[in-house]
């Protein structure tokens, strides 16, 4: 999160200087899954978090640190960022996690128009609109939210995991 925050204080300076029209560019996200800094699922679950947190607004452009892991080194975490095998590998370019999480993420959010976010005790919301007015929401919360609960206005709707398998849900009395 803290960089969301960063980046509110840059547009806030740029908007200062007179230069609202200026784009915030990310050029480098990423996680490097190098000696257990992290897995592929958790560089999935950042990804995705990142993608949702720039189409609302955080930054114009979010760009990889890495598409393809290079290298074998076990010295050097710069090998461990990409999001396909590298050419090195037995599985050359093949998808990681992290890629298609974010397939699945740009397949849900294609032409949709992000309404809002909500932030509430480690728990983020963001509402999209999708081009038939049907309605979608992307939530994810921290590690030591345990439940949560939210009233949709809607009797039912489908629940996607972060890779696009689906489960039918069904409210309590509308809620």
């Amino acid at each position: 999160k803290y960089w969301v925050e960063y980046m509110q204080i840059a547009r806030d300076i740029m908007d200062k200087a007179g230069k609202k029209d200026m784009e915030i560019w990310i050029t480098e996200i990423g996680t490097s899954y190098h000696r257990g800094r992290s897995t592929e699922q958790q560089m999935a679950i950042n990804h995705v978090r990142t993608f949702a947190q720039v189409w609302a607004g955080a930054a114009d452009k979010c760009l990889y640190h890495e598409y393809q892991s290079y290298g074998t080194s076990l010295t050097d975490q710069e090998h461990y960022f990409g999001i396909v095998d590298g050419c090195d590998t037995p599985q050359a370019y093949a998808a990681k996690q992290p890629y298609l999480a974010v397939a699945n993420f740009n397949a849900m959010t294609e032409d949709c128009e992000f309404v809002d976010k909500i932030e509430r005790d480690n728990v983020y919301v963001f509402r999209f609109k999708k081009a038939d007015g049907s309605h979608m929401i992307m939530m994810y919360a921290d590690r030591d939210v345990k439940n949560i609960s939210l009233d949709l206005g809607a009797m039912s709707g489908t629940w996607y995991d972060i890779n696009g398998n689906a489960k039918d849900l069904v409210s309590q009395s509308g809620k």
